[in-house]
């Protein structure tokens, strides 16, 4: 999982690196929408391989899991699409729940 994810978020950097950032038509929201969902997804993964160490891998793998699709895929699709149908709330919520799982 963390390996697809990863190199995921290699694919998505090269293209906010090629084709958000040099787009001088997108906004600059929309361009810190990319570089910070590129950021947590990096992050995530991370954090995603460290979760054997909780005393709930599982739990806390998934939820940490869903927590960057839920955050960064929505931040993703505002960046290059400007798309605001989905917030990344759902996502950074269970993030939080992930993180405390650790103490469980």
């Amino acid at each position: 999982l963390a390996g697809l994810s990863g190199a995921m978020a290699m694919a998505l950097a090269a293209y906010g690196a090629h084709f958000v950032s040099d787009n001088q038509n997108l906004s600059a929201e929309r361009k810190r929408a990319m570089e910070h969902a590129n950021k947590h997804h990096f992050n995530s993964i991370g954090i995603v391989l460290a979760s054997v160490a909780s005393r709930h891998p599982k739990v806390t793998s998934t939820l940490f899991a869903l927590g960057a699709l839920l955050f960064c895929g929505p931040s993703f699709a505002y960046a290059i699409e400007a798309n605001k149908t989905f917030r990344a709330i759902t996502g950074g919520i269970l993030s939080m729940f992930a993180w405390l799982s650790f103490i469980l």
